[in-house]
């Protein structure tokens, strides 16, 4: 397998075309390698195939980008959902539950004994952090399902644009025509000559 990634190096014409669609919180320069290892594979032999590469490139981004809002996401209702499950967990009155819920969560992220002890307060009822994970999640599905249902249409499309390079690729739709002739003529094979056939005259 060829790992080796050439420099980006579309036509001079439409190169100031691909400026990187990145966030103020992503790396420019991981897109530029990412961008360059996607080209190295693809190797787009005319502007249409560089701009289908480039799509394809951009695609597969916002699909990181997405799964990446997934578990921010989720981990922006982490503490939220630490408060639930250890007030649901409790053994004590409304009150105190609430009180020691929101104690436990807030120390999550600051103290180790806090996180010690909602640990140990999920394993005595056979639970672990996944649970946290879990309920996180619930809070906000239908945030969730939208990322999803934006996830499998960034999916399909770019499944699409490798099937367009493919069919035109093998089609032959973007030669130029003296490329074309020279496809048709690799492709010919040669007529064999059959000698002309002997008609005898018929007599009446």
């Amino acid at each position: 397998m060829n790992t080796a990634i050439t420099n980006f190096s579309p036509p001079a014409e439409i190169k100031s075309f691909f400026t990187p669609p990145v966030l103020i919180s992503e790396n420019c320069g991981e897109y530029e390698s990412m961008r360059a290892a996607v080209a190295n594979t693809i190797r787009p032999q005319n502007t249409i195939e560089w701009i289908l590469v480039i799509d394809v490139m951009d695609l597969s981004w916002e699909i990181r980008r997405l799964a990446k809002d997934k578990a921010n996401l989720i981990n922006l209702n982490w503490k939220d959902a630490i408060r639930m499950i250890v007030e649901a967990l409790l053994d004590s009155d409304q009150e105190e539950r609430s009180r020691v819920s929101q104690d436990l969560a807030d120390g999550w992220f600051t103290s180790a004994e806090a996180k010690q002890g909602i640990q140990a307060l999920l394993a005595k009822h056979q639970l672990t952090e996944d649970a946290i994970a879990a309920q996180a999640m619930s809070l906000r599905l239908p945030e969730l399902d939208i990322i999803d249902r934006k996830m499998e249409r960034a999916r399909v499309s770019r499944m699409a644009l490798m099937r367009d390079i493919e069919h035109h690729r093998i089609a032959g739709s973007w030669k130029m025509p003296q490329d074309l002739l020279q496809i048709v003529d690799a492709a010919a094979e040669p007529t064999p000559l059959v000698p002309a056939a002997d008609h005898t005259p018929c007599t009446p």
